[in-house]
């Protein structure tokens, strides 16, 4: 992680570089990295969780990467607060590496089409 940015009271960005600058791949609009998250299990021992987050910057910024993540609450009373969301948000700062797969995703535009596209989004991921 080389750098770490507060969007807003939710949603922060992470600006990500290979630790390896031979490892970076160039990626499209639309496409997502897969994150291994570490989650404390029961009795002390250590797990993880795979999370999916979109690539949010241009294909223009070469040899980084950024997600941007938005702290998910729990849904319910008595529920959990997400746990990938919240470690990244709580405990990855600037100089940590993070365990990441990808790019990875088939929901690009086609370059070749002359048809006019419409993209809606909600939230924060495509």
């Amino acid at each position: 992680v080389v750098a770490k940015v507060r969007e807003s009271a939710i949603i922060t960005s992470f600006h990500m570089e290979p630790v390896n600058p031979l490892d970076w791949r160039d990626f499209e609009p639309g496409q997502f990295l897969v994150f291994k998250i570490p989650v404390p299990h029961a009795a002390g021992e250590k797990g993880y969780v795979l999370r999916n987050y979109s690539v949010s910057c241009s294909p223009a910024s070469k040899g980084r990467y950024r997600i941007s993540v938005k702290r998910e609450a729990a849904s319910a009373p008595g529920l959990p607060d997400g746990i990938s969301s919240c470690f990244l948000h709580d405990r990855i700062d600037v100089g940590d590496v993070l365990q990441a797969d990808g790019p990875r995703g088939e929901f690009v535009l086609d370059k070749a089409s002359s048809r006019p596209v419409v993209l809606l989004s909600g939230g924060v991921g495509l």
